[in-house]
């Protein structure tokens, strides 16, 4: 279990933090006028590793695509006509901008908020639906933290599952940085409510 330190409390000026401990320059939609924002957690980023190799791989295969194409010395690639060519490569580069556009703003924008008030949970499916999900503190009935595999144990990296009395019973904070401290932090606010 990690330990709440002043480097992990310190207030956050990175934008694509993954653990902002009150976020500089942060509001969202519906948010009172004294309520502020104590946590904003992402995914933790080593998450993103593996869209970001399958796009490298994806950038680089069209270096290639000479060799992949011939065939008994005579290549359908180079029998296509210039334009032609250039044709395919800016469809495949529009293509994978647009996949590395919609993982990035997934991401970015999928985001669990913890404020002195309430919990929030905005969760962002594509570019056009948007499901946002809140608990008052004062209804929080259970708090769960856990880490499971290599991967999250050595980046310290896990689930948060937050039982309530609300409307919706459970909300699930999936991959955040530092689990043990965000439920640290979520106690003690839930303590000094109460």
């Amino acid at each position: 279990m990690s330990e709440l330190t002043d480097e992990t409390l310190h207030p956050t000026k990175n934008p694509l933090a993954s653990f902002a401990f009150s976020p500089l320059d942060v509001s969202f939609e519906n948010q009172d006028g004294n309520e502020q924002v104590v946590l904003l957690l992402r995914r933790h980023w080593v998450t993103n590793v593996g869209w970001i190799l399958a796009a490298t791989f994806f950038f680089i295969i069209p270096l290639f695509l000479p060799s992949l194409f011939s065939w008994g010395g005579a290549s359908f690639y180079e029998s296509l006509e210039l334009r032609w060519r250039t044709v395919l490569f800016m469809i495949w580069y529009l293509l994978l901008s647009g996949f590395i556009f919609e993982r990035f703003i997934n991401w970015y924008f999928n985001v669990y908020l913890i404020t002195n008030k309430r919990i929030i949970d905005v969760d962002f499916h594509g570019i056009l639906y948007k499901n946002v999900t809140e608990a008052q503190l004062l209804r929080i009935q259970d708090i769960t933290h856990r880490s499971a595999g290599f991967l999250a144990t050595f980046f310290n990296y896990g689930d948060l599952l937050v039982q309530t009395a609300a409307e919706v019973n459970e909300l699930s904070f999936e991959k955040v940085p530092h689990p043990a401290d965000v439920h640290k932090i979520l106690s003690d606010l839930i303590e000094d409510i109460r």
